[in-house]
């Protein structure tokens, strides 16, 4: 039987990935890393920028593929020690800390197109089944939800703060 479940969550996932392109529109290599700052002395405005929002999403895409059955291929060496959850996003002006623009938003792409090309093959059955690790479980009671919510909220959270981001830059919306 086809699924349903992963294309159904899938739909509004595509919706992102049209808006994560363009938000990086107009960016420079130069200023992916950096936080905006603002008034007299230019005081930094602790606000995530798109080399860590992005590369934080990256590692996301990689379990969703292996939550929905398939095999991911490992993060790019030094994106778990940069960007797993609870790393610190720091302004980066010297472009030392953080891998490039391209670097990042090839991987972001790539594992976005991977995570959306295995909520189309996912198993409805594996989707409906409780998560297989008890911190998954106490928050989300199937995978299907887990997996709903890294593919949209999570997204949607992340992008919202290079939405800012853009802004605080002097960038116009995307």
């Amino acid at each position: 039987m086809p699924s349903t479940i992963g294309p159904m969550i899938g739909e509004g996932a595509k919706r992102f990935r049209g808006y994560a392109e363009r938000l990086l529109a107009g960016v420079q290599p130069a200023q992916f890393a950096r936080k905006p700052t603002w008034g007299y002395g230019g005081m930094e405005i602790n606000l995530n920028h798109p080399a860590w929002c992005y590369g934080h999403l990256t590692l996301y895409f990689r379990m969703i593929v292996e939550m929905a059955g398939g095999r991911a291929d490992a993060a790019p060496a030094g994106f778990e020690e940069l960007f797993k959850d609870g790393t610190v996003c720091v302004d980066d002006p010297a472009g030392h800390t953080y891998p490039s623009l391209d670097k990042v938003r090839a991987e972001f792409f790539k594992g976005y197109d991977a995570a959306l090309a295995a909520l189309e093959r996912a198993d409805d059955a594996a989707l409906g089944k409780p998560p297989s690790d008890e911190k998954a479980r106490a928050n989300w009671k199937t995978v299907g939800a887990r997996m709903n919510f890294m593919i949209t909220n999570h997204i949607a959270m992340h992008l919202g703060q290079v939405s800012a981001w853009r802004r605080c830059m002097g960038m116009s919306p995307a």
